[in-house]
C-alpha cells in the first residue's frame, strides 16, 4: 500500500524547475543519454521493487 502511494505521489510531482537550465548547459548528446536510463529507471523500479516483495512473500510462505 505504501509502495503504490509513493508511485501516485511521484507521479502527481510537478516537473522539475532546473531541467530548462541543465539542458542548455548540457551537451546535448549527453543529456540525451543521461535522460533515457532515468527515464527507463523510473519507469521500471515501480515493477522490480513488487517483484522483490512478490519473491520475500513467497519464500517466507515456504519455510
Amino acid at each position: 500500500m505504501a509502495l503504490s502511494a509513493l508511485v501516485a505521489l511521484v507521479a502527481h510531482a510537478p516537473a522539475d524547475p532546473y531541467f530548462g537550465e541543465s539542458l542548455q548547459a548540457w551537451e546535448q548528446g549527453r543529456f540525451i543519454q543521461f535522460h533515457g536510463a532515468a527515464q527507463w529507471v523510473g519507469w521500471l523500479w515501480p515493477y522490480v521493487a513488487l517483484v522483490y516483495l512478490l519473491v520475500r512473500v513467497a519464500s517466507r510462505d515456504n519455510e
